[in-house]
């Protein structure tokens, strides 16, 4: 089995005032991403270059594909269980817009992770 990390960060709103997208290449082809998860892939690339692979669920699941949706999200606990590590992204640091209940969601939502992992989910 091939050694990966989880990347859990917040979509954003893509239908805000100004929805902004960043365009990726991948398997030749292209994604759209939203600017949270942009900052996330070029922050782990500077500071995690020994990652070399990490599961994003925007990226690692089909989301125009409702099958491959439905079948994948019961499994999420897994995949994040059997992850080498999980690295929460609430977004780059920004001390003029400090989002403290964004930071709680994660860390509930995290909690979650950890019990379905042990089973009490």
């Amino acid at each position: 089995s091939h050694e990966y990390h989880c990347l859990s960060y917040t979509w954003g709103n893509p239908f805000g005032p100004d929805p902004k997208y960043y365009v990726i290449n991948i398997d030749d082809g292209f994604l759209s991403i939203t600017p949270n998860l942009w900052s996330a892939i070029i922050h782990l690339h500077k500071t995690r270059p020994e990652f070399q692979a990490i599961w994003i669920d925007a990226i690692c699941i089909n989301q125009d594909n409702e099958d491959e949706k439905s079948a994948q999200v019961p499994i999420m606990h897994h995949i994040y269980g059997q992850a080498k590590s999980v690295i929460a992204w609430v977004g780059p640091e920004d001390t003029r817009n400090e989002n403290p209940k964004l930071v709680v969601d994660v860390v509930k939502a995290l909690n979650m992770q950890e019990e379905a992992r042990e089973g009490f989910c």
